[in-house]
């Protein structure tokens, strides 16, 4: 026989999702870095923007204080400053995942290839399965079932599996064309939230969705590995943006990017800081912490979870 029952599957369907998997994790763990550093900076721009934003009103308004007018000229230029870190970041991690790319392409080809050749053993083996069988049937003496068998062996002698694979490789497989993720500025028509507490102290706060990366059509991307969301890693690799969870006792998380506080009740630290996670992440991409002693809000985009 060539197919082994395994334990819910079919042993070879299970050898061929575990060969794509381990051939897709280190370029999947690369693109989640680039999402993470994509939505960081693009939040640390729509916080630059806000301020921009905020001064203009100030300027134009002559009950304005002096003193107020330079805080958030302040503001704006700490926020600039982070705006630039996190740009450079979004870039260096674009740039990891460009350098894994051939070594996917790769790994994802020698996977494909093993599915064609099995699948062309599993096309030829019915093929000759129905052969047999329509050798070993008595048609003779009905004229109906003649005709329809005589169908079956016409298209069964029309039947080419390399030809049939090749196409199916030019559609689904290694001949498609490639789409590769890219540099995207922020865009206001994205939904993310307010990263500045001052932007969210006049509104009802808003539910808001992360814009994730959402695969192409089938003919855009070769080797989709994310449909279903069935995925056998080690490890859970997730979108842009997981649901929140409520931490169960002290989670410890690890800083990604500098940050500095824009508000009283904001939390400061620099890349590579940990902090303790005391609250699950809020709608509007915020959570409750502890750094050195002191407890406060930051932006759960600039960190980590500490495995």
């Amino acid at each position: 026989s060539n197919y082994q029952k395994a334990f819910v599957k079919w042993k070879q369907t299970a050898a061929a999702q575990e060969g794509f998997d381990k051939a897709q994790r280190p370029w999947a763990k690369r693109f989640i870095k680039v999402e993470k550093a994509k939505k960081a900076y693009h939040l640390a721009t729509r916080t630059l923007e806000q301020y921009k934003q905020q001064l203009e009103l100030y300027e134009s308004d002559p009950m304005t204080a002096t003193d107020q007018i330079r805080k958030m000229k302040d503001k704006i230029s700490k926020a600039e400053s982070e705006s630039d870190k996190t740009r450079d970041k979004y870039k260096d991690r674009l740039n990891e995942l460009d350098m894994a790319n051939q070594q996917y392409i790769n790994e994802m080809t020698v996977e494909f290839e093993k599915c064609q050749a099995m699948e062309k053993l599993r096309m030829e083996f019915f093929a000759k399965t129905l052969v047999d069988y329509l050798g070993h049937v008595d048609i003779s003496e009905n004229p109906r079932l003649r005709s329809s068998f005589q169908n079956i062996q016409h298209g069964i002698n029309g039947l080419s599996p390399d030809e049939d694979l090749k196409k199916y490789a030019d559609t689904r497989g290694t001949g498609m064309e490639m789409n590769w993720p890219t540099f995207t500025e922020y865009d206001e028509a994205d939904s993310y939230p307010p990263i500045g507490r001052m932007a969210m102290k006049d509104t009802e706060p808003e539910p808001s969705h992360y814009p994730v990366y959402s695969d192409p059509p089938a003919k855009k991307n070769p080797f989709n590995g994310f449909e279903d969301g069935d995925s056998e890693w080690g490890d859970t690799l997730p979108t842009a943006h997981h649901a929140p969870v409520p931490p169960t006792s002290e989670v410890k998380v690890m800083a990604m990017f500098d940050y500095t506080g824009a508000e009283a009740d904001e939390l400061s630290f620099k890349e590579g800081d940990v902090l303790i996670q005391l609250d699950e992440e809020d709608e509007n991409g915020w959570c409750r912490g502890r750094y050195q002693g002191v407890e406060g809000l930051y932006p759960a985009s600039y960190v980590q979870r500490v495995k």
